[in-house]
């Protein structure tokens, strides 16, 4: 016989803030969170805290504290994932771009 581990799941205001702002929620929310019921640890830790999670989730990431028990949860953020990546070349021209900025700012 299976037995089943029940998780508590909460949620922090940043969080209820960040889902208002970017719209996150309804069927999507509701799907998110069953996964994270089920398997708390499909996310990846973070290297600097092994509290903190962190999931991909469609276009967000969802930062979230979990215990050492994995019997509780509680959302932090949510994040959406970035964009795109700058292509090599691209990342060269923002570099130079910063430093004559910084040459403007000493006057040189």
């Amino acid at each position: 016989m299976a037995s089943s581990l029940e998780i508590q799941i909460a949620e922090t205001r940043r969080f209820e803030l960040d889902c208002a702002l970017y719209q996150f929620g309804g069927a999507a929310k509701e799907r998110a969170l069953d996964i994270l019921g089920n398997d708390p640890a499909i996310g990846r830790p973070h290297v600097e805290n092994a509290a903190l999670w962190q999931w991909s989730f469609g276009e967000f990431d969802l930062i979230y504290a979990i215990s050492g028990d994995f019997s509780k949860l509680v959302l932090l953020e949510l994040r959406p994932q970035s964009v795109r990546q700058r292509q090599p070349l691209e990342q060269v021209f923002a570099v130079i771009d910063r430093i004559n900025a910084i040459k403007r700012l000493f006057g040189l």
